[in-house]
């Protein structure tokens, strides 16, 4: 068992950090394949696992849609959520209960980008 009795040269916040690294590294994936119309909002509920969300545009081009990622403030962080497009998404924005950096994405067809939870109320994107 990781506890400060056990490893002396760590801080309580440091053993829980490896526990959090820990419990992250084996997380669940949750996929989401959605598909998605011209002004369309969807919602991902609030979860702690990484998530995959496909919008699925069956080849359209649109002009704007609204993500609504998860909004829990006690999220875990290094939480990822993936999302993928397959056809044009002109504005693509993000928003959610808790804070957003990076909200507006363009994508191209087979575009993707990534949320990273950096910290418990947080989502950054990284462009990949």
């Amino acid at each position: 068992m990781i506890s400060p009795a056990n490893t002396p040269d760590l801080t309580q916040a440091e053993v829980q950090q490896l526990i959090n690294d820990a419990m992250a590294a084996g997380s669940p994936m949750t996929t989401i394949n959605q598909a998605v119309v011209e002004g369309q909002t969807v919602t991902i509920p609030n979860t702690n696992n990484d998530i995959t969300l496909n919008l699925e545009t069956g080849g359209a081009s649109l002009n704007a849609v609204t993500i609504n990622l998860p909004g829990n403030s006690d999220g875990r962080v290094g939480q990822r959520v993936f999302v993928n497009a397959d056809g044009q998404i002109a504005l693509a924005h993000f928003q959610s209960a808790i804070a957003v950096n990076g909200a507006d994405y363009m994508f191209n067809p087979g575009d993707n980008c990534v949320f990273y939870r950096n910290k418990p109320a947080i989502l950054s994107r990284i462009t990949a």
